[in-house]
């Protein structure tokens, strides 16, 4: 709408530098495009004199909406309870809607973040509003689960088994060992090989057999910071075994560990790295002829750098037993549980390795 100070006027509009032709007041212009438009509107006196500086309006038509993009989401799935998405649009300057599940769609703007995640499938939607409040009709969308178990890969891994060992180098699991039933139970498979698991990459390698120990289960493992020492263990036709192997894995490769002073053939035994040596306890030995079980309550340190075994003292050690837990405070190796052929174990105690020296464990308030 328009008008003149001294009247009577009439007027002569323009449209985008087209030239002036006579108008009235509430001209309107239809099928314009998108793009920048201007309008000029100038008086006309009734003694014909026009206005030098005729009235200008400047305007853009934009009736394309915006795409809206999401950069960056929680990998699906995800074990993480607080997650943040990151996003943007084409189209220059715009507000955006973000919408969680079943949630109402709500102002927001990148990133934003989402606490108290829980378990399940999740759904993100996100879509831009342009500066002339065109809408985004396709929002972006992220959908991803919620979940604290993920399945690790199969390509690469060994066959099923159990009574194998596991080690953790700070990036890798390692597996070794074990036994199955092939072809159907109770036929024993026994393994010496190994898979070493990289989660980060969700991939299996395997380890090198040269030079590996014979086929077991029931053996000790422990990570030394560098290298696995495997020890001990059950084998095929009910044998025993006292010696090892050191696996390297930044070589993939074996070298064995001394047996003249190991000690005596045992499996289901314990196993804790000091920082400096590895000590052995418990265990039991079993005479396929006799059909004897033999328990044992002695124990040996054994050091990777001399390749030597000590025993250590059995006066003050727990009764003979396997199958019991094992830890390393720092200072002490502590056994506690277990058994032997008549009874499940409530006792325990500390070995000391600097002093040559055992503590058994309060009996008071154990678990039964």
């Amino acid at each position: 709408m328009f008008d003149c100070y001294v009247g009577p006027c009439s007027f002569e509009c323009s449209l985008d530098q087209e030239g002036f032709s006579a108008c009235v007041s509430g001209i309107s212009y239809a099928g314009l495009l998108d793009g920048e438009h201007n309008f000029q509107v100038r008086a006309v006196s009734s003694e014909g004199k026009t206005d030098p500086t005729p009235a200008f309006w400047a305007w853009t038509i934009d009736t394309i909406p915006p795409d809206t993009f999401i950069s960056s989401a929680p990998a699906n799935p995800s074990n993480a309870s607080e997650v943040t998405f990151e996003f943007y649009c084409t189209g220059g300057d715009c507000t955006f809607e973000c919408q969680l599940d079943a949630e109402i769609a709500s102002p927001c703007s990148s990133p934003k973040t989402y606490t108290d995640i829980q378990d399940g499938q999740h759904s993100f939607q996100v879509r831009a509003i342009d500066s002339a409040f065109n809408t985004d009709p396709t929002p972006a969308s992220h959908v991803w689960k919620k979940q604290n178990w993920f399945p690790t890969s199969l390509v690469g891994a060994l066959e099923g088994r159990i009574g194998h060992s596991a080690v953790w180098t700070g990036t890798e699991m390692i597996i070794w060992g074990g036994f199955g039933y092939y072809p159907f139970y109770p036929n024993r498979r026994y393994f010496n090989t190994g898979d070493r698991y990289d989660p980060a990459s969700d991939s299996w390698t395997w380890t090198s057999t040269i030079g590996a120990p014979a086929a077991r289960s029931s053996h000790s493992a422990v990570w030394t910071g560098s290298v696995m020492i495997i020890w001990g263990g059950d084998g095929n036709n009910s044998e025993h075994y006292n010696d090892g192997g050191i696996y390297d894995p930044a070589s993939d490769s074996w070298t064995w560990l001394d047996v003249i002073h190991a000690p005596l053939k045992r499996g289901g035994h314990s196993a804790v790295w000091t920082g400096s040596e590895m000590l052995i306890w418990g265990g039991n030995f079993y005479d396929a002829g006799s059909g004897i079980t033999t328990f044992y309550n002695d124990g040996a340190k054994y050091n990777p750098q001399t390749d030597h075994w000590t025993p250590f003292t059995m006066l003050g050690a727990p009764a003979p037993r396997r199958y019991h837990s094992t830890v390393w405070t720092g200072t002490e190796m502590i056994i506690w549980g277990g058994r032997d052929n008549s009874f499940v174990m409530n006792t325990g105690a500390k070995y000391n390795p600097f002093e040559d020296s055992w503590r058994a464990t309060s009996p008071i308030d154990t678990p039964s």
